[in-house]
C-alpha cells in the first residue's frame, strides 16, 4: 500500500484507541497496532497498483504518484498535530526504505532484506498462513488495481469521520 493509507490507518487506529487508559496502554496499543497494520496492509497490497520498481516512462505511474506524494504531504500537515504519533509509527516499518542505502554506504552488513518489513510479515505470517493471501489477485502492474486502494482509502476516512462525529456526538 502506499503511504497515505497507511497514514489514515495509524489516524484510525489512534482515535479508536482514544478512550484507552492508562495512557502507556494506550500508546503501546498505538504502537503494536499501527506497526501490524503497516505490514497487512503491504500483504493486501499484492492486489493493488504497486509496481516494484518505478515507471517514469509511464504517465499513469507518475500522475498517481504526484497524487501519492501530495496527498501523503496534504495528510501530514492536516494531522500532524493530533496524530502525529500514530502516522509515525504506521509508517515505521518504511524506515528500511531510509535506512538500507545508510547501511550499504558504511557496508555495515546486509542490505538485501528490508529488516523491519521482513520482521514484521514473518510475525503476519504466524497468525495468518501466507497461503490465505494468495487468494488475493496480482495486480502490481495493473491499472485497476489503483482503484482497490482508493476504495481502501475511502473506506478508512468513513471510519474516521464516523469516530470523529461519535466523539462529538453529532
Amino acid at each position: 500500500m502506499q503511504g497515505p493509507t497507511h497514514l489514515v490507518t495509524g489516524i484510525l487506529i489512534q482515535k479508536s484507541l482514544k478512550k484507552v487508559r492508562p495512557m502507556p496502554l494506550q500508546y503501546s496499543g498505538v504502537v503494536v497496532l499501527a506497526v501490524l497494520s503497516h505490514g497487512i496492509l503491504d500483504k493486501l497490497a499484492k492486489a493493488t497498483y504497486h509496481p516494484t520498481a518505478p515507471l517514469a516512462h509511464d504517465w499513469f505511474w507518475v500522475i498517481s504518484h504526484l497524487i501519492i506524494g501530495a496527498l501523503a504531504v496534504y495528510i501530514f500537515v492536516r494531522f500532524w498535530r493530533d496524530y502525529k504519533f500514530s502516522m509515525v509509527c504506521s509508517i515505521l516499518p518504511d524506515l528500511d526504505w531510509v535506512l538500507r542505502p545508510v547501511v550499504k554506504l558504511f557496508s555495515a552488513g546486509d542490505v538485501e532484506k528490508p529488516f523491519l518489513h521482513t520482521l514484521v510479515l514473518r510475525f503476519i505470517d504466524i497468525f495468518v498462513p501466507p497461503e490465505i493471501w494468495n487468494v488475493l489477485p496480482d495486480w502490481n502492474l495493473a491499472r485497476k488495481g489503483l482503484l482497490v486502494e482508493v476504495i481502501l482509502f475511502a473506506i478508512l476516512l468513513t471510519c474516521i469521520q464516523a469516530l470523529k462525529k461519535h466523539d462529538t456526538g453529532v
